[in-house]
């Protein structure tokens, strides 16, 4: 990259950073309804090299993508809707608003997540582009900091009204563990990841889809009118999340059907999560897996952000060996986590392809999943 950096932009490359992929393997979507979530850095993810130039101009090229340079300047931050560069130019717009960013710089980047999949491609691109901007511009902020300007990178300048889950595991991960982070609190310590004789397995459906163009803000609303209902009837709760189960039998009864299948799903993941949580400390890999298989039922049958492409592949991991799977990220599409034993795992990946192929009509990505150190310089 630091011999492509030289052939593109005619100089050296002065400083090189990695910003890792995440997996959530567990508490989907509760991120924005208070709750506790499970994630995990990957060992894939993006890289950049950086380099400062003399202007209030950006220059950005795309290892493996870009034909020719594209460069936009900071006093004049034009939004590209479908363009990743968003992402880039909304942590400039937040940066520069903290205070006046002294130069523009030239990047080369390069990505090897497989971008629309549920492992948060974009968190990644925007944490990388914080990382780089706090560190070598001197502003001194926190990581706390950096994630939620990212936060409201998301909400604000891109429009998903996503939680702090994806920037948050991306900055926080440690390797050969996972995060368990109160989204309410914003508390959070380390869980140790040791599967044994099993391997932990993301696999893309690759069936891509955009947040924006899907039912996620939907599903945000229901929960924020629901939680609003259940408050006026004298369910207290600052967030979904906060409710205990032993209230469902009564919440039925106050809420439609679609609302309460909402609920039902932010309560029961909660307590899972927290579940899993004991699981893992103790190293009772099957007990984990399992809970994979109820996140799964619930996220298809109660809160509906499956696909056929995602229960497919559920399905067909299970039925061929794996001993835990479910959707991971936001769902209509992206990828499965899965729990499953090594020395199956070739067979699993070679009869999960054919099967899927069949069934489908294209074969699925499969990733043997290393948790990995959150965004750093190299």
């Amino acid at each position: 990259m630091k011999k492509e950096f030289r052939n593109v932009f005619k100089k050296e490359g002065e400083v090189s950073y990695f910003s890792p992929g995440r997996v959530n393997l567990i508490g989907e979507h509760i991120d924005y309804n208070g709750g506790h979530v499970l994630p995990c850095a990957l060992s894939i993810g993006t890289m950049g090299v950086f380099a400062k130039n003399s202007k209030r101009t950006v220059r950005l090229f795309s290892q493996g993508f870009s034909k020719e340079i594209y460069s936009f300047e900071i006093d004049n931050l034009i939004k590209e809707e479908k363009s990743w560069s968003i992402y880039i130019k909304g942590i400039i717009f937040f940066f520069d608003k903290i205070k006046r960013l002294e130069s523009g710089f030239d990047l080369l980047i390069s990505s090897n997540l497989p971008i629309g999949s549920g492992l948060s491609s974009s968190a990644s691109v925007e944490m990388l582009i914080a990382k780089y901007l706090n560190d070598e511009f001197s502003y001194n902020l926190t990581p706390l900091q950096l994630v939620q300007i990212a936060k409201k990178v998301e909400n604000e300048y891109v429009g998903v009204s996503s939680g702090i889950m994806d920037q948050f595991a991306v900055t926080f991960s440690k390797e050969n563990g996972a995060v368990l982070l109160d989204c309410n609190t914003l508390d959070y310590s380390y869980v140790a990841l040791q599967l044994k004789e099993y391997y932990l397995v993301v696999a893309n459906t690759k069936k891509v889809r955009r947040l924006e163009d899907s039912k996620y803000n939907e599903r945000v609303s229901e929960c924020t009118e629901a939680l609003k209902i259940l408050n006026k009837n004298g369910i207290s709760g600052g967030t979904l999340c906060e409710i205990s189960s032993s209230h469902l039998l009564e919440i039925k009864k106050l809420l439609p059907d679609t609302l309460y299948k909402r609920v039902k799903h932010c309560i029961s993941e909660e307590e899972r999560t927290l579940k899993a949580k004991q699981y893992l400390n103790s190293g009772n890999i099957v007990g984990f897996a399992q809970l994979l298989n109820e996140s799964h039922a619930s996220l298809r049958d109660d809160y509906l952000v499956s696909c056929f492409e995602l229960d497919t592949l559920v399905d067909l991991i299970n039925s061929n060996g794996g001993i835990g799977a479910r959707m991971t990220g936001a769902g209509f599409g992206g990828c499965t986590v899965s729990i499953i034993p090594q020395d199956l795992y070739e067979k699993v990946v070679q009869t999960v392809s054919e099967q899927y192929l069949k069934k489908v009509g294209y074969l699925p990505e499969f990733y043997l999943v290393k948790p990995s150190e959150g965004v750093h310089k190299l």
